[in-house]
């Protein structure tokens, strides 16, 4: 991997994910700070996302800052995403396309094996929703309607660095979290000729530190056998805010359009705080280097902590367990090709940090996986595909699908190594 084909691979990888947009409803993002990213590698996805145990001297774990210490050889991170979002109800579905760009990193190891430091920028969350509610009449005011539309979306630069002393590994990272989200509401009286409709603008715009550390600690077994323990977490943090407010009345119609008749309420770049949460993951891998590996993850986040100016939405508390495996039947065996290739697979259980009307919105999904070596390298390409049920139209408003393909590709390069011969 040189410098060039690298930036070669970053605009390409761009464009490729900006193709993927298309047209996207994400009904729950309209809570909380939307739709929650999973930024973690594709060749952690197809395992169960195992990521607080997880280190790799040729791979990147965006998960834990500990792992960044394992390090032997600089390593570029990137990858892709598409989707296909089936969101229904008791009585009818909807089909949506999604994707994008997944995460870019790129670490290297200052010591081999014992100090090694990583930067790049993922996706946070993503706000995407266009939803159109029929409300029971109203006497005197006959039918009404809500239009609820919002986009945008935060995103996490970081950088962090990992130590290692004997089996055990700690690490931080430093990360600016950052984003524009946009929300209208509207109110239509349909039936109410000279009745007015009321509009809600909203802007919000993030930004700010958000620190979160690592250990990771290796017991070693006989005959290539090991134990790998990590615990990963950040506490409750608070971010600066900003938002503009304005409040419209407007005659609006499908065919005529919005029509302002006057402005109610007008608060521009008004200063505040949004507040986010704790969390904590931890995990086990048991694993056979080079051969098999199988663990389980568990994460908590106290979404029940989440503010915006000082304000609680429907968030709660939530939680995902997740275990894994991964196979490589022979690494040594080049002849074969079939034999060096990682086959993964995993499963995962939890809930949503969204609640309507005290319910839970339960999740629980599969994973499947492959990581494909490429010739001659150490770099290697990585596919995972994804199910992921969320909610039940019994005690939900919708039930989501989501049907997800990852593409990744690990690229590995010797840099900062010190001439013999001029």
């Amino acid at each position: 991997m040189n410098l060039t084909k690298c930036a070669l691979f970053i605009i390409a990888l761009l464009g490729c994910g900006l193709n993927l947009k298309a047209q996207q409803n994400l009904p729950y993002s309209r809570y909380g700070i939307g739709t929650l990213s999973e930024p973690d590698p594709a060749s952690l996805k197809g395992w169960g996302d195992l990521t607080a145990p997880s280190h790799n001297p040729s791979a990147i774990n965006l998960g834990n800052p500990a792992s960044y210490s394992a390090l032997k050889i600089t390593t570029f991170e990137a990858g892709i995403f598409g989707s296909l979002i089936t969101i229904g109800d008791k009585d009818s579905s909807q089909t949506f396309g999604d994707g994008s760009v997944s995460n870019f990193a790129l670490g290297f190891p200052v010591i081999r094996n014992k100090l090694g430091i990583c930067l790049g920028i993922t996706p946070f969350s993503r706000v995407n929703y266009n939803i159109i509610q029929k409300n029971d009449s109203v006497p005197g005011l006959g039918q009404t309607g809500n239009s609820f539309q919002g986009s945008g979306g935060l995103y996490r630069f970081f950088l962090g660095s990992g130590i290692k002393y004997k089996n055990l590994a700690a690490g931080l990272n430093i990360a600016w979290v950052f984003g524009t989200d946009n929300y209208t509401d509207i109110l239509v009286f349909e039936d109410t000729v000279n009745a007015l409709s009321t509009k809600k603008v909203e802007q919000r715009v993030l930004g700010g530190f958000l620190l979160d550390a690592g250990l990771q600690y290796r017991v070693p077994l006989q005959n290539g056998f090991s134990f790998d323990l990590g615990l990963q977490g950040n506490f409750k943090t608070n971010i600066s805010s900003r938002r503009n407010l304005v409040y419209q009345r407007l005659h609006y119609s499908l065919l005529s359009g919005e029509q302002i008749i006057d402005t109610v309420f007008n608060s521009p770049d008004s200063s505040g705080k949004t507040t986010l949460p704790a969390s904590f993951s931890g995990g086990v891998i048991f694993r056979n280097e080079n051969h098999f590996s199988v663990g389980v993850n568990y994460r908590f986040t106290a979404w029940d902590q989440y503010r915006f100016f000082e304000q609680k939405d429907i968030t709660i508390n939530n939680w995902n367990l997740s275990i894994g495996t991964e196979w490589i039947p022979n690494y040594k065996a080049y002849n074969n090709y079939l034999n060096i290739i990682s086959y993964r697979t995993g499963l995962r259980y939890g809930k949503d940090y969204i609640q309507f009307n005290q319910k839970d919105l339960p999740q629980y999904g599969v994973s499947v996986g492959l990581g494909l070596p490429l010739k001659r390298t150490i770099s290697q390409i990585s596919l995972s595909g994804q199910w992921l049920h969320t909610g039940h139209t019994s005690d939900n408003p919708v039930s989501i699908n989501t049907y997800r393909l990852t593409l990744g590709l690990t690229l590995n390069d010797v840099w900062f190594l010190k001439r013999r011969f001029d």
